[in-house]
């Protein structure tokens, strides 16, 4: 005797009802006849309004040509129709068993997997439908969800209701335990995606699928602790976590984020060894950010000795993954010829790479190798665009750089507005080069109390040029009021903290002067020494040095320039004149003078300095160098 499977879906809603009668496998078409006719004994008796309608079970063995059959029938529907629905069945002496539902069951997940096999995704979602429905086990709930969750256009539903009902099967699979779908409420919580977003109740999913070894759950968990995300922050717990899924379950994307601790020393002590072992463990795996990390630690020489070539190698792995750090990396490379040969056009095309994938560092890169034809035709109107979309990500060094565009009208019009806007958010990061160009900007615009205010974060963040400048603000009460005590202190920060020769040449002036410290010609005299002997040497303080030594010559002011020159002076006065008058007598008497002081070591160093103040372009000291030359 043949044995027929019959399927029943009932599912009335608001909208009406949806019926559905499938016999082995194949759906009955032209059923639209029972929606007219209401449900329970109704659907077993003959109907006048369809030709040779003899109720539900005659009209099944007509269709399948076989009226002696065993006919198996499942329900599909909520459970009091169910219910009535197999008191009709028994009247007519036909059981509708749990043994049906399981071979229903059975046969709808081996349809369910055939179609897929075959790419028919919307019959598979039908049969696992069913299959879900009429079983209690939790896996086929959870495939139903990803269905929903991850096939929403096949299906041909709109996201929003298709994540509502995701969620519907996701939770009664979590309920009776099953990880992945512990998980994916842990996904539809996070994102409020078919639920209110809740990263409370997405975290409370979360732990209950990671104890049960779920390694993508491990890991996630360990990252809300490292981040506070849902939880209180422990660096302790997301490396235990972490250390799960990378140790028990050999879970990369663990391993990389467990060497980060290590990297960073969060949760665990500092340990760059330790850092590359994990690094590699993944990387090895194939896992793009840990290839990328690895090159960075042998670029870098962490954990490992520094190696450029392995480095560039990794990059490499990483970034024909897609990887964008990487790909920026590597363009790095390129630029600078680290680990491989200097090659600006591939410096310009992996940056390319990563700037079209939208990553501010090489969106910036590309635009500075438009800017100077590096790699690629120069072309300022490029630049510009580039710099645009690396800072409004928030890129300082592009929001310089977009600033100067148009300040100079480089590839765009040049506009001071927009200039300082850009500039302004870039000061506001503490780019120091954004805060001279708005000091520049509003010096010139002559509003020296915004300008003022931009030097002092500039100054603040110490560099050296802006303490210097700052410290002239304040010593003549330009754009802020006078201070001749603040204008000594950001003097002392430069020339002492940065050997700024301008600093060092100022603060003498100040100690000569007495101004915002007692005066003290000795120790003036040995900042302008610092401040000419500088590595960047002052021109002016080479000159002041040089004056002071030349005013010895003079007897008449000999006694109030004595102590400026204080203990570098050596040579008693007496050694050089022979009179106290010398200057007072003949020329002849004055050019021996001149020609026995120049020979002195004090004369010595008057001349060394003239010629270093006139080498850096100080025209009084060519002008005494001339007027001494003719003594020597």
């Amino acid at each position: 005797m043949k044995k027929v499977i019959v399927e029943i879906h009932y599912m009335p809603d608001e909208q009406g009802k949806e019926i559905k009668i499938i016999i082995d496998g194949m759906e009955m078409d032209d059923v639209d006849y029972l929606s007219k006719i209401p449900f329970g004994e109704e659907w077993f008796q003959p109907s006048d309004g369809r030709w040779g309608w003899q109720g539900l079970v005659e009209e099944i063995r007509d269709r399948i040509e076989d009226r002696e059959a065993e006919l198996t029938f499942a329900f599909y529907g909520r459970p009091e129709y169910e219910d009535e629905f197999g008191q009709c069945l028994k009247k007519r002496g036909i059981n509708q068993g749990e043994r049906s539902k399981t071979e229903i069951v059975e046969k709808n997940l081996d349809d369910a997997k055939r179609n897929e096999h075959l790419g028919r995704y919307k019959e598979a979602f039908e049969c696992y439908k069913i299959a879900a429905e009429l079983g209690e086990q939790p896996d086929v709930q959870n495939i139903v969800g990803e269905y929903y969750k991850e096939k929403y256009e096949i299906l041909n539903m709109e996201k929003s209701r298709a994540m509502s009902l995701s969620y519907d099967y996701f939770e009664k699979a979590a309920e009776q335990g099953d990880m992945k779908a512990q998980y994916h409420l842990f996904e539809l919580f996070s994102e409020g995606e078919g639920v209110g977003k809740n990263i409370e109740e997405a975290v409370k999913w979360l732990r209950k699928s990671a104890a049960l070894g779920n390694e993508e759950a491990q890991f996630q968990l360990g990252r809300c602790y490292a981040y506070g995300n849902g939880t209180e922050q422990n660096h302790n717990l997301a490396v235990f976590w972490y250390r799960k899924a990378a140790v028990e379950k050999n879970y990369a994307p663990a391993q990389r984020n467990l060497g980060m601790c290590y990297y960073n020393g969060e949760g665990v002590g500092k340990d760059d060894k330790q850092a590359v072992d994990w690094f590699r463990k993944a990387a090895e795996q194939g896992d793009a950010p840990a290839q990328n990390s690895l090159g960075v630690c042998y670029c870098n020489g962490k954990g490992v000795g520094k190696d450029y070539k392995q480095a560039t190698g990794w990059y490499r792995k990483a970034a024909e993954q897609g990887n964008v750090r990487a790909q920026h990396n590597l363009g790095m490379c390129y630029e600078n010829g680290m680990g491989v040969g200097k090659d600006c056009k591939q410096a310009a095309d992996w940056y390319r790479k990563a700037a079209e994938q939208g990553d501010a560092r090489a969106q910036y890169e590309l635009g500075m190798c438009y800017e100077n034809g590096m790699g690629i035709g120069k072309d300022y109107k490029q630049a510009a665009g580039w710099y645009r979309k690396a800072a409004e990500q928030g890129d300082a060094r592009a929001q310089y750089e977009l600033g100067v565009c148009y300040e100079n009208g480089m590839g765009i019009g040049k506009d001071y507005k927009q200039a300082a806007g850009w500039y302004r958010k870039a000061a506001e990061q503490g780019d120091m080069k954004a805060q001279h160009q708005l000091f520049e900007l509003f010096s010139e615009g002559k509003n020296m109390e915004e300008a003022v205010k931009w030097l002092k974060e500039r100054a603040e963040l110490g560099n050296e040029e802006a303490q210097f400048q700052l410290g002239r603000c304040y010593a003549y009460g330009n754009g802020i009021e006078q201070n001749h005590e603040l204008a000594v202190f950001w003097y002392r920060k430069a020339a002492v903290e940065k050997n700024y020769a301008p600093a060092q040449r100022n603060l003498g002036l100040k100690y000569e002067r007495g101004e915002g410290v007692e005066k003290n010609v000795k120790t003036a005299f040995q900042w302008y020494k610092c401040a000419a002997d500088n590595p960047i040497p002052h021109s002016g303080a080479c000159y002041q040095i040089a004056e002071s030594y030349y005013e010895q010559i003079n007897p008449n002011s000999l006694l109030k320039n004595t102590a400026l020159v204080g203990a570098a002076v050596l040579i008693p006065i007496a050694n050089v004149f022979t009179l106290p008058g010398a200057f007072v007598g003949s020329k002849i008497q004055k050019s021996m003078a001149y020609k026995k002081f120049l020979k002195t070591d004090a004369g010595k160093d008057m001349l060394k300095y003239y010629r270093k103040a006139a080498e850096l372009g100080h025209e009084e000291a060519k002008k005494k160098l001339e007027k001494l030359n003719k003594y020597l």
